[in-house]
């Protein structure tokens, strides 16, 4: 398996020969579109402190299923032996 270093390096060079495909083809990925116009000022934001509850309880979530999963695949046992190698604690 190569370093996770190569793996970035491929990854880039990717990312430079599609860009350049682009480029080449005069077209345009600008997605500025896209943007939600009642985000433009953090005047309407909620409080920080706000957000990063919210951000925990997805992450909480996610890591539920991400269990959920690994115990599909693999088993209870190796599941909670790939969730304490990383230092994600099991959630009951």
């Amino acid at each position: 398996m190569p370093a996770t270093f190569d793996i970035v390096q491929k990854l880039w060079k990717l990312c430079d020969v599609l860009r350049d495909d682009i480029e080449k083809r005069n077209e345009n990925l600008d997605i500025s579109w896209l943007r939600d116009e009642s985000l433009q000022s953090g005047d309407n934001l909620p409080e920080p402190e706000v957000i990063a509850v919210e951000i925990m309880e997805k992450l909480r979530i996610a890591t539920k299923e991400m269990e959920a999963l690994m115990i599909l695949l693999k088993g209870e046992e190796a599941a909670e032996a790939v969730s304490s190698s990383v230092g994600i604690p099991t959630l009951e």
